[in-house]
C-alpha cells in the first residue's frame, strides 16, 4: 500500500484544516491567503492523525475501536476506525 500525502493549513483567521490529498491537492473550503504549514506521508488516516496531532502539539490521538490483526495479512488495524491495513491496504 503506497502512502498518501497529508497537510495542515492555517486560513488568515487561526483556523487550522486537516487534509488527506486523495480528496483533491488543496481543501475545498480554504480561504484565500491561507498557508500550507506542514506535508507529510503517511499509510492510514490513524497515522496521519497521530503525526498531525504531535506536530499541533495535542494529547495524543486516540483511534476509534480496538486493534484487530488484518483478515487479509495478519498485521494490526483499526477496523473500526479507518478500515484500512496499513501493510496490504486492505479496507474492511
Amino acid at each position: 500500500m503506497p502512502k498518501r500525502k497529508h497537510q495542515a493549513w492555517k486560513d488568515i483567521d487561526g483556523t487550522i484544516t486537516y487534509w488527506d490529498t486523495i480528496h483533491g491537492r488543496e481543501p475545498v473550503n480554504i480561504k484565500p491567503g491561507a498557508t500550507m504549514l506542514w506535508e507529510f506521508d503517511a499509510y492510514t488516516a490513524e497515522e496521519a492523525m497521530s503525526i498531525h496531532y504531535l506536530r499541533l502539539g495535542w494529547a495524543p490521538y486516540q483511534p476509534s475501536g480496538p486493534v484487530e490483526p488484518c483478515p487479509n495479512c495478519g498485521d494490526m488495524f483499526y477496523p473500526l476506525g479507518s478500515g484500512e491495513c496499513w501493510s496490504c491496504g486492505h479496507k474492511q
